[in-house]
This record gives structure tokens, C-alpha cells and sequence, in this order.
């Protein structure tokens, strides 16, 4: 039997995912309820304990092209899914989901979206900030956000312009040295053989200077902001978010336009995916 609220296996592929959540779809004893699909196995920690786990199956795409695919696929044949994929700079770009039942983060990724929310920051900050700069939370954070809004900015340029610049593991370097922007520019050349061409300073402040934007939690993305509080906080990316996953609660969750478009498919639908407190109060 398939356990309900997790993924059944670990489909590496289109097809996998596809047959795996028909499956599911079609067992006589789930067929009224409804697949989630969510990007990756870190997004069913995060989203599983708001979804009802008696109506519901989530299963973990290989990121946000895979997770349409895989929709755009099950979609002629069910209408009993939904995706819940991370906005990246959609929102900056007042660009819609590509397609029906998909839905998109409230900010950047999941990250920014429950980084938004200042009683998550700073239980986060009590947690792992040392005593002697506790009181000094807001310009720590600031700081974090400077740093993440610069690269959050090369982020935004490369999608535009499809530059092929490689970002994973930035932070993980130490020697910055004076110039810390310029530094960061020469780390994204150094791990980018497959750019367009190097990348300077001025093509991305003139870049800044046409797209400037005072939206952080749009523009920031989580991986670097979370990149940089572990190195604040001296720890592992991730603890922190680990840290964040434990600190994203109902409370949080109801608070975001996700939610409310994931309760009007429930409604349109009448399939009661969503996880409801009143209904453990009732059973408590």
C-alpha cells in the first residue's frame, strides 16, 4: 500500500513521475483525491504537515521545468493535481504560471517567502546569532540582504540574457578581499567556462540602475541568503534550512497568497487537500 503525503518512490524521470502518480490517481481507494507536485524532496519537508495527509500524495519533481512537464503531462488525464513550484523572478516580470493547477511561491523561492515573515528571522537570529551581536539583528540582516540583492541582481541579468553564468557553492570561498562585489564577479568568471562572455562591474550596474528594485524578497534568492546566515552564524547550510523548515508553521502559511489560491482549487474542486486545524481540535 501506497503511504499517503510522501513520495511512493524515487522516480528519476518524467515518465516515472508520470506513472507513478497516475497510479496513484487511479487506485480505487485514492482516485478522489489529489497529487501534489512540488520541485524537490526538501519541498515535501516544507510542505507536507499543511496538506491533508488522508487526501493527499506528494511527489518530488527534479526541478521547476521537470515539475510542468510532469503537469502538462497528467493534466489531459486528471484534473485531481496542482504544482507548487518557486517564483524566481516572476513576480518581478508580472509573469503568470505557465500553465493550469500551477502555483508559485509568494516571494523568490520558498526560502525568501518564510524569511519574510520577521517573527521567523528572528527566532532564527535568537537561535544562532551570538549574544555580543544580538541587539544588532536588523543590520545584520541588512547586510546579508545587500550582498544577496547584488547577486540576486547578476541572477536576474543571466535569466534575461541567458549569460550561462554558474552560482552554485559561491559563498563556500573565504578571502574576499577590499572589493567584495568585484570578488564575487571574479568567482562567477572563474566557475563559468560556458559563459557569453566576462561579466564586469558596469554591465551589471547599469543593469541595477534599469531594474532597480526595493522588493528584496522577490529579488534575493534563498540559496544565497541562506548561504550567507550559515556563514554568519558559523554553522551548516543545512541547519539553517532546517532551522527555517521547523520555524514555517500553519500560522505563517495562512498568512500567504499560496494558501488562498490552493483553498479556491479546493473549493472549485471540493477535494479537501488542505490540512485543517479545526479538524484536529475536533478529534484532539
Amino acid at each position: 500500500m501506497i503511504e499517503n503525503n510522501s513520495s511512493p518512490h524515487s522516480a528519476r524521470n518524467y515518465q516515472g513521475i508520470v506513472n507513478a502518480a497516475l497510479m496513484y490517481l487511479r487506485t480505487p481507494t485514492t482516485s478522489s483525491q489529489a497529487a501534489i507536485l512540488v520541485e524537490g524532496p526538501d519541498d515535501i519537508k516544507i510542505y507536507r504537515k499543511f496538506f491533508n495527509q488522508n487526501m493527499t500524495q506528494i511527489f518530488a519533481c527534479i526541478g521547476k521545468n521537470d515539475l510542468q512537464k510532469v503537469l502538462l503531462g497528467l493534466l489531459p488525464k486528471t484534473d485531481h493535481l496542482i504544482g507548487i513550484r518557486d517564483a524566481d523572478f516572476c513576480h518581478l516580470e508580472d509573469v503568470e504560471p505557465e500553465c493550469p493547477n500551477l502555483f508559485l511561491t509568494d516571494c523568490h523561492d520558498i526560502e525568501m517567502t518564510i524569511l519574510r515573515f520577521a517573527e521567523v528571522r528572528r527566532d532564527l537570529f535568537s537561535e544562532y546569532l551570538s549574544d555580543d551581536n544580538f541587539d544588532r539583528i536588523d543590520s545584520v540582516w541588512k547586510s546579508i540582504v545587500k550582498e544577496a540583492s547584488f547577486v540576486g541582481y547578476i541572477r536576474w541579468f543571466n535569466e534575461k540574457n541567458n549569460y550561462r553564468i554558474a552560482f552554485d557553492g559561491l559563498f563556500y570561498k573565504e578571502g574576499y578581499g577590499d572589493d567584495r562585489e568585484q570578488w564575487l564577479l571574479d568567482q562567477l568568471n572563474e566557475r563559468s567556462p560556458d559563459k557569453k562572455e566576462s561579466f564586469t562591474k558596469e554591465i551589471i550596474n547599469d543593469f541595477i540602475t534599469t531594474y532597480k528594485t526595493d522588493d528584496i524578497f522577490n529579488l534575493c534568492n534563498g540559496h544565497d541568503v541562506t548561504a550567507l546566515l550559515a556563514q554568519t552564524f558559523k554553522i551548516n547550510v543545512k541547519q539553517v534550512t532546517r532551522a527555517l523548515r521547523l520555524s514555517f508553521h500553519q500560522k505563517q502559511f495562512i498568512r500567504t497568497a499560496l494558501y488562498r489560491e490552493i483553498l479556491a482549487w479546493q473549493t472549485q474542486h471540493s477535494i479537501a487537500v488542505l490540512y485543517s486545524l479545526s479538524e484536529e481540535a475536533a478529534h484532539a
